[in-house]
């Protein structure tokens, strides 16, 4: 049976507006829509009928059945509520296993922060990186996040929760348990964190799972690494075949301390393939394909200091006609696998560029967790704070960049006029006379 391709769903799509042919049903038939955030290009719309939403939120359901979330809790999502899947089905099956769904959508972090303590939630969902927005948010206002009702966090959507300095923050700050969980708008939720942080296990009675070698598409051995590959068995109105993650995992069937019989990914999900069929190593429709793209052509590696930290720069010439956007999404977030603090900043400048924040935020804020003088990347959530209308947090993020390199033009310029619109006259013209004395000095000196 061959592969199915996110690539693929989303051409499909745009062959066939609005939603492609991968569905089984009439369109009167479906009751559901939503969409992925669109990094890569166009977004994915995945559609459901009442029967396979249902199946949708029953694996959330077992999810919080496999952690100990039952009717007892009061369970807080700190989510837009926007096209993208996200917590919705988390939402819902809140309510399905009985416990009491708060909606945190609308509202200023501030203002999430107020009413998850006042509701005395004690389940948080929401990005790793907006759990640690929010412990920010609570040092600001003088709030002890660890006198909440909170006791447990379920985390999704961007790495994080299952890197251990981050799971420490949180777990510290909230006096909580952090779970990590995994799923995607495509596939559902598909795994959920071990009790005994043995990794994901997978969510084995919905989910048919392979683990195959980048190299050669052949089946790994037990503890042995590889793509993931996940058929679900439930989603019947829009099936997922065979379907390509791009997740590389390590995959274990020997017994649990914990008592769950499913498989398990330890350390969870490791890093990221691309899943593009131009650059794929797994065989597509019965034949392998090996990147072609950079084979006999020029790769030009340098490397150089800039305010005081080292960058690589990366120049790679790819064959006429090569997907040029697509091969340096995929080699700038290998390098974030792979080389740590930098690539991390790249991988987010990307997010960024694509308008997902969320993500974007994710990466700057695991490049400062590696290296917290990195001044470039207190800059971006700048901008990132910007967008979202949190000026002040602007005007802190900026000043910091500042801080870090007193020559940063371009952070003086956003700092300066972040202050004019908070009608902080005085500081803007500082920053806005320090940004023309370096434009002065810097065209005196060509």
């Amino acid at each position: 049976m061959p592969f199915t391709t996110k690539q693929e769903l989303v051409e499909d799509q745009a062959d066939n507006p609005p939603y492609g042919t991968n569905l089984t049903f009439e369109h009167d038939a479906y009751t559901r829509i939503h969409a992925t955030s669109g990094t890569t290009g166009r977004r994915l719309t995945c559609l459901d009928t009442n029967e396979s939403w249902a199946w949708f939120t029953f694996c959330w359901q077992e999810i919080y059945r496999a952690i100990g979330i039952n009717r007892e809790d009061r369970i807080f999502t700190a989510f837009g509520f926007g096209p993208f899947v996200g917590f919705w089905a988390g939402y819902e099956a809140a309510q399905q296993i009985g416990a009491l769904a708060i909606p945190g959508g609308a509202q200023s972090s501030e203002q999430r922060l107020y009413w998850l303590m006042e509701a005395r939630a004690t389940v948080l969902l929401s990005t790793p990186t907006y759990a640690l927005r929010l412990i920010e948010i609570a040092r600001e206002n003088n709030i002890d996040l660890r006198t909440s009702a909170i006791r447990n966090t379920i985390h999704a959507g961007e790495p994080g929760a299952n890197v251990a300095s981050i799971r420490a923050q949180i777990e510290s700050a909230w006096s909580a348990r952090c779970w990590d969980h995994a799923g995607m708008s495509e596939v559902g939720a598909w795994g959920y964190q071990c009790r005994d942080d043995q990794g994901l296990h997978l969510l084995e009675s919905e989910f048919i799972a392979e683990v195959l070698s980048v190299d050669t598409g052949e089946p790994v051995g037990e503890g042995e690494t590889g793509e993931l590959i996940l058929t679900n068995l439930g989603r019947l109105a829009m099936p997922a075949l065979r379907y390509r993650t791009g997740d590389v995992v390590q995959w274990v069937s020997t017994p649990c301390t914990c008592g769950s019989p499913s498989i398990r990914f330890p350390g969870g999900i490791l890093g990221r393939v691309d899943p593009s069929p131009r650059r794929q190593h797994l065989p597509e429709r019965g034949r392998v394909d090996h990147p072609r793209s950079a084979r006999g052509r020029r790769v030009s590696v340098e490397i150089s200091k800039e305010r005081g930290m080292w960058e690589l720069h990366l120049d790679l010439e790819v064959a006429p006609g090569a997907d040029s956007e697509a091969i340096r999404a995929g080699v700038a977030e290998a390098l974030g696998n792979q080389l740590g603090m930098r690539a991390y900043h790249v991988v987010g400048l990307i997010a960024l560029r694509n308008n997902e924040l969320e993500r974007a935020e994710g990466y700057f804020r695991q490049a400062i967790d590696r290296d917290p003088t990195f001044s470039e990347a207190y800059f971006n959530l700048g901008k990132i704070a910007l967008q979202r209308d949190e000026l002040e947090r602007a005007v802190e993020l900026f000043d910091k960049a500042v801080e870090l390199a007193p020559d940063y033009k371009e952070a003086l310029y956003r700092l300066g006029f972040t202050h004019r619109f908070l009608g902080n006259e005085a500081a803007a013209a500082a920053a806005l006379a320090r940004f023309e004395a370096l434009s002065r000095q810097e065209a005196s000196s060509r």
